[in-house]
């Protein structure tokens, strides 16, 4: 249609040419003529001309949104070999996607036969874009007209996607209720539209969602119905339609034509089989995708999403878990997910040891709904989880000969990754302007390694620094008057009080196959006499170490 009406324009803005007696007209960069009929058919000609190949210019760049359309889906996780245009999710940021994409081949061809070909995107102005399954296709089912029959009822060639019914029903005998009713190749009801009261002899037509797959259709009364028949509809492809953030321009001997460049481009639907395909989106902590690790004592919150990721509708219930490690954590229960349907399922979790903690996902778990595929109903993720370890010792007005403070955490960290270290200097009278104090950490082996040195302190001052370390062993750490030989003699050198927080890290789990008699296998399967223990079994899919309990 836009073509059309861009058509007309263009023979309008002609033929006022003509109108005008089109004498010269060299100061509009159009034609210089003297009249005639040979020289109002050079002029219309050249009309002629540019509309064909602005017509051309629409076409291509309706090619370039279908393949930038077609990548971005690919990027997306679609399989256009197999593709359910209801299973398209379209929000502004698929959209955004496709411009960018488009724009991107765009680069390689800025004009198409001399029209100038614009971006999706100029300057923060974005061109217009629709994106929704349309293009139906339709087929009919009916019959003779029947008596005495209760139900009517029409059997597929095949099972197909339907996304909506209309239903004619004439009910015989007396005034009644009506059930419509759709069902999927298994027996299992898709959807159906309940008419109360129907006038007996009178056809009632009803229109009704189905979105789901459709092998029977079916009409019932308790006191007969004489005449059932329904239109089914159908996706037949992903329509995407806009216009560019600019005209499509052309110049061509003087003449300038544009467009606003509408294009309509359709990706067909090539679903092989119609039934829903569940899958586990992703396993967040905190609700971020960049947190991997926490610390003991610290509320995580456990996060899942699922996703029926098919064409088929999910009618019945069916459960969706999370685990950590052998313990369930999370369960919730769901029916009735339309096709790219999701929800999400989370708990709050506060670690008490510092290890690493295996964490699943499960959906269906029962296999209650039959799938495109069973493959994709787990995910696993670690969540490392370090911990921290703080310990304080005063001692008050210490005597001038004690100018240290140790701290005994009581066993060594071999994964010490930061120590903040909190030092008070003593009160008294005649002190020296400042005092610096040295921090040195020591090994349950009496190995002593420097941490560093606090900034001055005055008399009765508490000052904190943070010292970050790479996999440190401690168990002590000392706080020491740092002396200078001009020091002698003066008062208030001493630590009043030394704070210590020690942060460290999870331990590195160990091989699976390091672990006698240990076996990596599916979660569900280490159940009965086996167990699951924190030890590494690569990158197979969904795999954890068990032993024998």
């Amino acid at each position: 249609m836009a073509c059309l009406n861009r058509k007309a324009q263009l023979e309008i803005v002609a033929l006022a040419f003509l109108v005008a007696g089109v004498v010269t007209v060299a100061s509009a960069g159009l034609i210089s003529t003297g009249g005639g009929a040979s020289s109002r058919a050079i002029f219309e000609q050249k009309f002629i001309d540019a509309n064909s190949k602005i017509s051309e210019a629409e076409l291509f760049y309706g090619g370039v949104v279908n393949l930038a359309t077609r990548n971005v889906l690919e990027k997306e996780g679609h399989d256009l070999n197999d593709f359910c245009p209801a299973s398209v999710k379209v929000n502004d940021g698929l959209k955004d996607k496709i411009r960018a994409e488009t724009d991107k081949l765009l680069s390689d061809y800025p004009d198409y036969d001399e029209a100038k070909l614009p971006a999706m995107e100029i300057e923060g102005r974005k061109g217009e874009l629709a994106i929704l399954p349309v293009g139906q296709t339709s087929f009919s089912v009916s019959g003779v007209p029947h008596q005495y029959e209760d139900e009517i009822e029409y059997y597929l060639k095949e099972e197909v996607y339907v996304t909506d019914i209309i239903a004619t029903v004439v009910k015989g005998a007396i005034d009644g209720n009506i059930d419509v009713k759709a069902f999927d190749s298994s027996g299992k009801v898709a959807c159906r539209n309940f008419i109360t009261m129907a006038k007996a002899h009178e056809a009632q037509t009803v229109t009704f969602s189905c979105n789901s797959a459709v092998k029977k259709v079916t009409a019932y009364a308790y006191t007969y119905i004489d005449e059932f028949s329904a239109n089914l509809k159908t996706p037949s492809s992903l329509r995407v339609s806009g216009t560019p953030a600019a005209q499509i321009t052309i110049e061509e001997k003087g003449l300038k034509l544009g467009s606003s460049g509408y294009f309509a481009t359709d990706i067909p639907a090539t679903a092989k089989e119609i039934k829903p395909n569940f899958v586990v989106e992703n396993i967040l902590f905190n609700d971020d995708s960049n947190v991997k690790e926490g610390n003991v004592g610290q509320p995580i919150k456990i996060g899942t999403s699922f996703k029926n990721a098919a064409c088929g509708s999910v009618e019945d219930e069916f459960k969706y878990q999370l685990y950590n490690g052998t313990n369930l954590i999370a369960e919730g229960k769901a029916k009735g997910v339309p096709p790219d349907g999701g929800f999400g399922l989370s708990e709050t979790f506060t670690p008490t040891v510092a290890r690493t903690y295996l964490i699943t996902a499960k959906i269906d778990p029962e296999n209650k709904i039959p799938e495109t595929s069973e493959t994709d109903n787990e995910q696993i993720a670690f969540l490392k989880i370090g911990g921290s370890d703080t310990l304080t010792v005063e001692q008050g007005e210490a005597k001038p000969s004690v100018n240290s403070i140790t701290i005994d955490f009581g066993k060594e960290y071999i994964k010490v990754s930061k120590i903040v270290v909190s030092a008070k200097r003593q009160e008294g009278t005649g002190c020296k302007t400042w005092a610096k104090y040295d921090f040195t950490t020591i090994t349950g082996s009496s190995l002593n390694e420097n941490l560093g040195q606090s900034d001055q302190l005055l008399a009765g001052q508490t000052k904190t620094k943070t010292f970050d370390l790479t996999d440190r062993k401690v168990r002590y750490v000392k706080g020491n008057y740092a002396e200078q030989s001009t020091d002698t003699g003066f008062s208030c050198p001493n630590l009043a009080e030394l704070k210590v927080t020690l942060f460290y890290s999870f331990e590195k789990l160990p091989q699976c196959s390091d672990i006698p008699g240990a076996s990596c296998k599916k979660l569900d399967e280490c159940t009965g006499d086996w167990k699951a223990v924190s030890a590494s079994c690569g990158t197979g899919a969904f795999q954890v170490c068990c032993v024998k309990k």
